[in-house]
């Protein structure tokens, strides 16, 4: 971008200027929420001003969720807009979970915070051979960062792998727990949460996470989303009354996805972040997300819920197995349903 090429060599850099971005400006949740509270609840950056990254579609989503949270002095601005391109180009401190755009070029003392969004379970980089055409900008934006931010040693290992940064980054690694997960600990917080999730008569709260599924080749754009709500629509005439399901939809699928017609199964709400949503259901169902990575800490139940196992394999590969996951694997509605009333009976000390 020919403006933002002006603006980095014409612009100082703000010493106390942070931006924060979170999966280019998708949603607000994550780490990167959990970052922007601790900079503004905590005194000791009282001086720092803070830009949080949106997207038009979720600005209103992210004015709630800081609202609900009594979280001041927190600047919204939209990705690729002149105020994010100037911001770009001048703030010394920038924070990512995923990548900022292909045209960023890391100015001389900035310093570049990426904790990435999750622990690898399917194939990524070089081995992701769908999306081959996005690792050279993933490549970049780990090699030239400040700090790169590993939940565990499998996560680093991979990673540097998969992108190839052996030898080219100078980042220090930061072998720590991802700053979303303490909200699985926060056990007031979690009452809370808690108490507003269970309607009159609910007893039993379960959270779904899938992942995100790309269209296979030549499937046109109008079935996104059509394997989600068959099975929204077969486990909420399955669940009974005192059971409440929670879906977290990924931000580019929801549109296509209604809740309207559901009884038994809400999205999340948007007043709570993901991790405070999840941390107070029971049991979490998944697929091959690295969700079940992090809900893994609580001891509570997970399902692995893989109707499309043998095809999302194949086209996508995996860095682990999910054979050598401890948690129970279902491939129908029923099984799942099945598998959420019954208790934990499997080991996940590994």
């Amino acid at each position: 971008m020919v403006r933002y090429r002006q603006l980095w060599r014409e612009l100082p850099l703000d010493d106390n200027c942070v931006l924060i971005e979170s999966q280019q400006g998708r949603t607000p949740n994550g780490n990167m929420f959990y970052i922007a509270e601790e900079l503004r609840r905590n005194p000791a950056y009282a001086n720092l001003e803070v830009w949080f990254v949106v997207k038009d579609s979720s600005l209103d989503s992210a004015k709630i969720l800081f609202e609900a949270h009594g979280i001041e002095g927190v600047n919204f601005v939209e990705i690729n807009s002149d105020e994010y391109v100037k911001l770009l180009a001048s703030a010394k401190y920038l924070v990512t979970d995923t990548t900022f755009p292909t045209y960023y070029m890391r100015k001389e003392g900035q310093i570049i915070w990426n904790t990435w969004h999750g622990t690898p379970l399917k194939s990524m980089g070089r081995y992701d051979e769908e999306d081959l055409h996005k690792l050279g900008n993933v490549q970049k934006n780990l090699a030239m960062s400040t700090y790169l931010t590993f939940a565990n040693d499998h996560s680093y290992r991979h990673m540097v792998d998969a992108y190839m940064i052996e030898g080219i980054s100078e980042a220090e690694v930061l072998l720590a727990g991802y700053p979303r997960n303490d909200a699985l600990f926060d056990s007031e917080r979690l009452t809370t949460v808690r108490k507003s999730l269970l309607d009159d008569g609910v007893k039993s709260l379960y959270a779904y996470m899938p992942t995100w599924r790309p269209l296979r080749k030549g499937v046109p754009g109008r079935f996104r989303g059509i394997d989600l709500m068959h099975h929204l629509l077969l486990l909420d005439d399955m669940l009974r009354d005192d059971e409440v399901m929670y879906v977290s939809v990924h931000p580019m699928e929801r549109k296509f996805v209604s809740f309207e017609c559901l009884d038994h199964i809400k999205e999340f709400p948007e007043q709570f972040e993901t991790y405070e949503v999840l941390g107070a259901c029971d049991v979490l169902a998944t697929d091959y997300s690295s969700v079940l990575f992090d809900f893994a800490c609580t001891r509570k139940k997970i399902v692995q819920f893989l109707y499309d196992r043998i095809s999302y394999e194949k086209h996508r590969g995996m860095v682990l197995s999910v054979d050598d996951m401890p948690f129970p694997k279902v491939s129908t509605a029923e099984e799942l349903i099945a598998e959420l009333r019954s208790p934990k009976e499997y080991n996940d000390e590994a």
